[in-house]
C-alpha cells in the first residue's frame, strides 16, 4: 500500500478550452462546487488550458467528475500560453486518463501525476478518444503533501445522509430525500516536527475549514482509485499535539463531495 497524500489545490486565474456549451465556461473547473460544470464542444479531441498566475510547483493533476471520458491525455506546462504548444517545458505525452473505474455516485476522475515537480505557470490537457464532449466539475492541480509515515490503521470512511425519515404522529411515514456526502475520518500519529512546521501547519493555515483539499488514501493505479479519493472540507476543529518526542498526531475528518 503506498503513503497516501493530500494536494492543495492552486487557484486557476484563467482557464481556456475547445469550446464551452452554452450555460457552460471553462473557469468552473475553479468552482468548488461539483455542480458547476466546464463543457466543451468537440469529440473525440479536446482540450483545456490553465493560468495559475505565477510560477507553481505542479506534480498532480485531477479533473473530477468528468463526462464523455478520455481514452488518453497529454499533459504540458509552459512559462506562456504560447509555449504549451509551440516549446512546452514538460510533456508527459500520451499517458492514461482515467482513475480506474468509476467511484462513488458512478463518477468517473481523471488521474495524472509526475514523479518529480514541474515548475510551470500555464498547462494545458489534451484529451483524445472522448465519447462525448469533454465536461469537468473541478481541476484540482497543485502539489503532493505526503508524509514519511502512512496513516494509522482504523481509517474510516462513511456517508452522511442530509436527508431523513420519520414516523409521523399519525404513524405514517415522513421521508425527505436529501444528498448523501462521503465522509473520512484519517489519522497521522507519526508526524515529524519539521514535517508540521514545513509543510503540514501552512497548508492548514490556508485551508482553515472552508478551503477544499483533496486526499488519497492509497494512489495505488488500480481499478478502484477513484474510489479512494475524497475531495472536500475540513469538518472539525484544527489541532496537531505532540504525543511523544518529535511525534506529531493530526487526526482529521473529511466531508467529501465526490
Amino acid at each position: 500500500m503506498a503513503h497516501a497524500f493530500l494536494v492543495e489545490p492552486y487557484p486557476i486565474v484563467a482557464a481556456f478550452a475547445d469550446g464551452s456549451a452554452a450555460g457552460t465556461e471553462p473557469q468552473a473547473i475553479n468552482d468548488d462546487m461539483i455542480g458547476v460544470v466546464h463543457r466543451g464542444v468537440t469529440a473525440p479531441l479536446g482540450w483545456v488550458e490553465v493560468d495559475l498566475g505565477d510560477v507553481r510547483s505542479v506534480d498532480f493533476a485531477s479533473f473530477l467528475s468528468t463526462e464523455g471520458q478520455a481514452a488518453s491525455q497529454r499533459v504540458r506546462g509552459a512559462s506562456s500560453r504560447a509555449g504549451l504548444t509551440v516549446s512546452p517545458g514538460f510533456d508527459s505525452g500520451l499517458v492514461n486518463f482515467s482513475a480506474g473505474r468509476s467511484g462513488a455516485f458512478g463518477a468517473v476522475h481523471s488521474w495524472w501525476r509526475a514523479d518529480d515537480t514541474q515548475p510551470y505557470r500555464w498547462w494545458r490537457f489534451d484529451f483524445s478518444g472522448l465519447s462525448q464532449p469533454f465536461a469537468a466539475g473541478r481541476l484540482v492541480i497543485g502539489r503532493r503533501l505526503a508524509f514519511k509515515r502512512n496513516f494509522n490503521f482504523g481509517m474510516a470512511p462513511g456517508i452522511r445522509d442530509l436527508g431523513r425519515a420519520s414516523i409521523t404522529t399519525f404513524g405514517t411515514l415522513d421521508r425527505r430525500i436529501g444528498a448523501r456526502l462521503r465522509t473520512l475520518e484519517i489519522a497521522w500519529s507519526n508526524i515529524s516536527q519539521m514535517d508540521v512546521q514545513e509543510s503540514l501547519m501552512p497548508v492548514l493555515e490556508r485551508l482553515g475549514q472552508t478551503g477544499s483539499v483533496l486526499v488519497v488514501t492509497d494512489p495505488l493505479e488500480d481499478q478502484n482509485l477513484a474510489r479512494r479519493m475524497f475531495w472536500g472540507f475540513l469538518d472539525e476543529d484544527i489541532e496537531i499535539p505532540q504525543r511523544h518526542y518529535d511525534r506529531w498526531e493530526w487526526r482529521t475528518r473529511l466531508l467529501s463531495m465526490i
